[in-house]
Order: structure tokens, then sequence, then C-alpha cells
């Protein structure tokens, strides 16, 4: 081959041309390529396309020393090139002399690139453009581009109106339904607010009308007690003119049996036995037997709902016998109180006596200033006694609670204020003046004065003995802790030294 490259160069160095044969077409040699073996018809398996030169060329133009004559952008000599070889090193101007020189290397070639054209292709070469320059997808005709955007886009088009169209129902069925659930959830907002005022307007209303009733029904009880004592008092007054005479008393049953009996059951007295007692007693005459009567009452253990009865039947005794009042204060002395110092041996029943006494004093069965001075004494060693420990504090609370209005002019602070807030008038006692109902007021207003600073020395006392309380329990904690936490590094260390 170097021989026939050296042939085909000049004496100067230059590559000669291509030589042609007597038949005008290229030479044997020039069929090939340099390995030696056939050369593919590329004319037929190519057709006319540009085909992009293997080698890298320069954009320069060659250098003005450069006398080889090889053509850098076609990669081959000018002596090729111009005998038609090509950049895929076949040659496109063989002529039919070259195969027939060929002799059965040109049969045998082009049988084989026919066979090689049957062959099916591989993927398709992208389109080129008249130049041969190869066209991508963004150099596309716009055109043919557009067709297909516009087929997918009207496929899309027809495609989402009608999920639009069902979108849209759907949204408008949620929206609907949300509108109708806010305005359900307002209508039972709405309801459930219009339900809380009417109940409270109704819990106003039934509390009003409780008020109005409570504050009614004491009235009316107030009123009804007032006329109760107001007609035995005035019964009482007129009883000096009004005692039967001896021809009354012959008539009735004076036997010894009946009588003791009627005694005992004094001593035994209750509201029960109210209506058999009186019965018992208009059918009996018991003038010798006021002193052991007197002392039986006076005896007796009687609750507070008792006190009714006993005060009945006293004034039964008092507008019968004149000598009943003198007998009944007589006793009354020895069960109240005579010194200031002196101690209640059984409290519940000097607070019942204590009101006993005052309800027969208000119904006019005591001479009214001797049976005051009386009271006055009791509430006296009472409160004036008992400024310190107040131990007498449920006796004069009971006795504020029954007989308060009578001698002190108190009413219960709620209807008081029930009284003032409905314009409801309390009817008032008339046993008294309010000059004279003063000093008892003010004394038992001494007393709740003493009895307040009691109790906050009292719950001062229980703050600081809560504090020390804590401050021991506490330090107890910490003790406790540390004897832990002292036998647990004990134990560690003994453990330690087990170890060693």
């Amino acid at each position: 081959m170097s021989d026939s490259r050296e042939s085909e160069r000049g004496s100067s160095g230059k590559p000669r041309g291509p030589e042609k044969s007597s038949s005008g077409g290229p030479y044997r040699g020039q069929d090939r390529p340099s390995s030696g073996k056939p050369r593919p018809d590329s004319s037929r398996r190519y057709d006319d396309r540009p085909q992009k030169s293997p080698y890298k060329t320069s954009s320069s133009s060659p250098s003005k020393g450069n006398s080889s004559g090889f053509d850098t952008k076609k990669g081959v000599s000018k002596s090729q090139s111009d005998s038609g070889y090509n950049e895929r090193g076949g040659n496109s101007k063989r002529g039919g002399d070259s195969r027939s020189g060929g002799g059965a290397r040109g049969d045998k070639w082009s049988q084989k690139g026919e066979k090689d054209s049957t062959k099916p292709l591989g993927k398709a070469p992208p389109p080129a453009d008249k130049s041969g320059k190869k066209i991508g997808k963004e150099d596309r005709p716009s055109d043919e581009k557009g067709d297909k955007r516009e087929d997918k886009k009207h496929s899309k088009e027809v495609k989402s109106a009608a999920e639009l169209e069902e979108q849209w129902q759907s949204e408008d069925e949620k929206k609907r339904k949300a509108e109708e659930e806010a305005k359900r959830i307002e209508e039972e907002k709405i309801r459930k607010e219009e339900e809380e005022q009417r109940r409270k307007e109704e819990e106003q209303k039934r509390l009003l009308e409780e008020e109005i009733k409570t504050v009614k029904d004491y009235q009316q009880e107030c009123q009804e007690r007032y006329d109760t004592k107001r007609k035995l008092r005035e019964r009482n007054q007129e009883a000096a003119e009004n005692r039967p005479d001896e021809s009354f008393f012959s008539r009735l049953d004076s036997s010894l049996k009946k009588n003791t009996a009627f005694v005992k059951k004094l001593k035994n007295l209750t509201e029960s036995q109210k209506e058999s007692l009186t019965k018992d007693f208009n059918g009996l005459n018991l003038n010798k037997y006021i002193g052991e009567a007197a002392a039986a009452i006076t005896e007796a253990k009687l609750k507070m709902s008792d006190i009714a009865c006993g005060v009945h039947i006293c004034c039964l005794f008092f507008q019968r016998y004149s000598d009943f009042s003198n007998s009944l204060m007589e006793n009354w002395q020895k069960y109240l109180l005579s010194k200031k110092d002196e101690k209640i041996t059984n409290p519940s029943k000097y607070r019942v006596d204590l009101r006993f006494f005052a309800e027969l004093l208000s119904v006019g069965l005591f001479n009214l200033g001797k049976g005051l001075n009386v009271l006055a004494g009791q509430l006296s060693f009472l409160t004036l006694g008992d400024k310190e420990e107040h131990n007498n504090l449920t006796i004069l609370t009971s006795f504020c609670k029954h007989c308060g209005d009578d001698y002190a002019g108190l009413l219960p602070r709620k209807i008081r204020l029930l009284a003032e807030k409905h314009g409801v008038e309390i009817p008032r006692s008339t046993l008294l003046p309010p000059e004279r109902q003063k000093g008892c007021r003010n004394l038992l207003g001494e007393y709740y004065q003493s009895l307040c600073k009691h109790l906050l020395m009292d719950h001062k006392e229980l703050k600081n003995m809560e504090r020390q309380n804590r401050r021991i329990l506490q330090s107890a904690i910490d003790t406790e802790f540390a004897t832990k936490h002292f036998h647990a590094k004990f134990a560690v260390s003994g453990q330690r030294k087990n170890g060693r």
C-alpha cells in the first residue's frame, strides 16, 4: 500500500489526482478500502442522504504550509475526493468498468449489498431538511406539532367537559349540603339559645314566685301567731273578772285518783295530748293540786313542738285558778339561772324552758314588769358571763329565732331583704314598744361582736396550727428521705468492700 500511495504523489510531494481508466471510470484499486475488503454499496444502502464526516474537523482553513493536499473537512486527500471517494469510504462514481474489472469480487460485493438491503432497518433516522440538517422535535414544523397538540387538547377538553360538569354538580351538591348543615347548626344554636333563655326566664320566674311565696307565708304565719297571742293576752287580762265562783267547782270531779292521774300526764306533756288534756281539765276540780300541777309543768321535758300545748294548758289554769300564776313563777325560778357564773346543768332543757317562759310572758300569764325583769336577768347571765368561750350560743340563737321579734324587734335577714325587694310589709309584734326593745337588742349585739372576734381568733389559731403541722410533716419527710439515702449509701459501700 505504501508503494501505491507513493506512486500517486508526484515529484513535488503533492498527491496526484485520480487516474481514469480507458473506459472513463476509476481504477479498480480505488474500488475497496485500504483494508483490502470490498466496500459496501453506499449508494444503494444510504440513498442520497448527507453523511457526516467521521473525522473532527476544524473550522479554520488549512495553513499555508500544508502541502500534503489532505482535505481536513472531508478527511481524504484531494485525489480521493476528486475520484469520488466519499466520506463513508464508498466510491459513488463507480462505473460499469470498475465492476466488470472487479470480476467475481464485484459480483460478490453487489450481492452482499443486495442481501443487506433486504434486512429490516432499525429505528428510523430523524428527518432532515433540504440542506441535510437533522430536524429535532423543536425544529419540526409548527403545523404538524400544532395538529397533534390540538387533537390531544380537543380530546382532553371533550373528556374534561363531562368531568367538569360532574365536578361542578358535586361541588354544588357539597356547597348546598354545607349551607344546609350550616343553616341547621345555626338554627340548632338559635333554638338552644332560645331554650336556654326560656329556661333561665322560667327559672327566674320560679325563683321569684318562691321568694314571694316564702315572704307571703312568713307574713301569714306571723300574722296568725300575733293574732293568737293577742287573743290569749286579751283573754288572760280579762280572766280576773271572768273566773268562775265556788258553785262551778262543786259540779266538777274532785277525786284524788283522777286529779293525780292528770298531774302525772302534765309531766309528759306533748302536742298530741292537747285535746285529751283539755277535756280532762274541763271535768276536774284542781283547787288542791295547783302547786303540783305548776311543778309538773316546769319539770316536764318539753320539745320545741310541745310549747304551744304547754302555753294552752297554762292559759286554761290561769283563767280558772287565780293562784296558778304565782305558783308557776316560783317553780320557774327553781329551774332558771340565779347567778351570773352559774353553770347550766342541762342546756337543751334550759333552751326550751327559756322560750317557754318568754311565750308565757308574751300572752300575759305573768305580770309584764316582773316577768321582763326575770327575762332580762336570764339574758344578762347568758351574754355577759360568756363573752370568751360562747358556750351559750345555741340557747341565745334559739331565743332570737323564736322570740326575737317580741323582745328585740329582730327579723330574719333573708325575710327582711325579700320583704324590701317585693314590697311586702311584715307585721310586727306589739308586745313592747321599740324603746324597750332597744336594750335587749344592744345586749344581743354586744354578744354577737364578741362572737365574731372569737371566731377570727380561732381561725387564726387554726391557720397557725395547719402551718406548723405542714412544717412538721415536711421535716419528717426530709428525715425519712435522708435516712433511706444513708442506708442505701451504706449498703453500696458494704457491697464494694465485700467485692474487694
